[in-house]
């Protein structure tokens, strides 16, 4: 995560032109007309959703005007990352916005509560598997909050708003997918997969089905998920007009991979809530970006053979954080850093530094970029033990 916020900080820092100003309430509805055939934003990462969500308040909204003199540079970068990586908000108080440096300190304090109340039973009692249930959403929660609020003390540091563009206000009806994605994993033969996959939406509901087929192996891996949103962006035409590219909603979904050349199969199920927090409600000096949080609970079922079947219980969760690229009415699309507390999919997961009990889930980077109301291309990249990068095509129908 450290290289990560680094090399974001240098990108932003060097390639950013003049400021761009927040956006008033008649842009917004502008972006709402021009973003009705747009990209969702779950396309990015194969199965359905785990790329973010589907992108209210405006850049003006609960921010306000106050905090908006923060002023970026080398050396409000340099104080985000050390010593902000302990003080969150010095970027943006060397920067002269110490009212927003004092909200990201506040929030760095409730989510080390928040992740301590999770980790320090869990550690004392030797990583104890009737203890990972409740304190890992903790743990997961206040972990994802530090690492966010921080990337967000960079962003704001090095001038992101100049960057970043505009949310996607309405979603598409039909949303399509094909990419090729390269795999490589020590502990199986497989290398490359084709990874087609579509999403439906009708109102606040959507059903997406993925699969991932290996082309050089007997491995298959097919996903189907249902879900409602409950706020934020929606299908275009439904009367919902949304501020901004905040949203919260709940997934559930059934995974089955089979493993033909190894002799077993995995059947996952899974109850997700995910939500998106536009940061520009924290802050002018944020406009642009988003922070992302998905928690949840799954049961897997890995059938031998011989009969034997091996139940395992998952606490799911992640975090992300990204921004928006271009407006939704011509070229648009977003880009964003993630991890994802899993390891039974394709990147499994990494090890515990020191041999510890437990295991931590993989890091990872996607998105897409569309050319217009139709198409556009994705790509994804992901580390945990194992190393997978895709990209492909999307294609969007109102």
């Amino acid at each position: 995560m450290g290289r990560c916020a680094l090399l974001v900080a240098a990108c932003i820092a060097l390639a950013a032109p003049a400021q761009a100003q927040p956006a008033t309430g008649g842009e917004a509805a502008e972006r709402a007309e021009g973003g009705a055939g747009a990209e969702g934003g779950e396309a990015a990462k194969g199965g359905a959703g785990t790329a973010g969500g589907e992108g209210g308040a405006g850049t003006e909204g609960a921010a306000g005007t106050e905090g908006a003199g923060v002023e970026p540079g080398v050396l409000p970068v340099l104080g985000a990352l050390v010593p902000g990586v302990l003080v969150h908000g010095t970027g943006h108080r060397i920067g002269g916005d110490r009212r927003t440096a004092n909200r990201l300190l506040r929030v760095e304090a409730l989510a080390l509560g928040i992740a301590a109340a999770g980790g320090l039973p869990l550690g004392l009692t030797g990583a104890s598997r009737r203890l990972a249930l409740p304190t890992i959403p903790l743990i997961v929660g206040g972990g994802g909050m530090l690492f966010l609020n921080w990337f967000s003390d960079i962003y704001g540091a090095a001038g992101g708003p100049r960057l970043a563009g505009a949310p996607r206000l309405a979603l598409p009806a039909l949303e399509g997918r094909l990419r090729y994605v390269h795999v490589y994993d020590p502990q199986f033969a497989y290398r490359s997969f084709v990874n087609p996959g579509a999403r439906l939406r009708w109102g606040a509901w959507h059903a997406d089905i993925d699969a991932a087929l290996a082309l050089d192996a007997d491995n298959q891996r097919v996903r189907v998920e249902g879900g409602r949103r409950f706020h934020g962006p929606r299908l275009a035409g439904d009367g919902v007009r949304p501020q901004d590219g905040s949203s919260l909603g709940l997934d559930t979904a059934l995974t089955m991979h089979r493993y033909g050349d190894d002799g077993f199969v995995s059947l996952l199920g899974e109850v997700v809530g995910r939500g998106r927090y536009d940061l520009a409600r924290v802050a002018p000096s944020l406009s642009g970006a988003f922070a992302e949080m998905w928690l949840g609970l799954g049961l897997e079922l890995v059938f031998y053979e011989g009969d034997t079947v091996d139940p395992t219980d998952w606490a799911l969760g992640g975090f992300g954080f990204g921004m928006y690229l271009g407006e939704p009415a011509g070229t648009h699309g977003e880009v964003r850093v993630f991890y994802d507390h899993f390891r039974g999919d394709l990147s499994g997961g990494l090890a515990v530094p020191g041999g510890g009990n437990g295991y931590l889930g993989s890091l990872g980077v996607d998105g897409f970029v569309a050319w217009g109301p139709r198409w556009g291309v994705s790509f994804w990249a992901e580390a945990g033990s194992a190393y997978l990068a895709g990209a492909g095509l999307l294609y969007r129908r109102r």
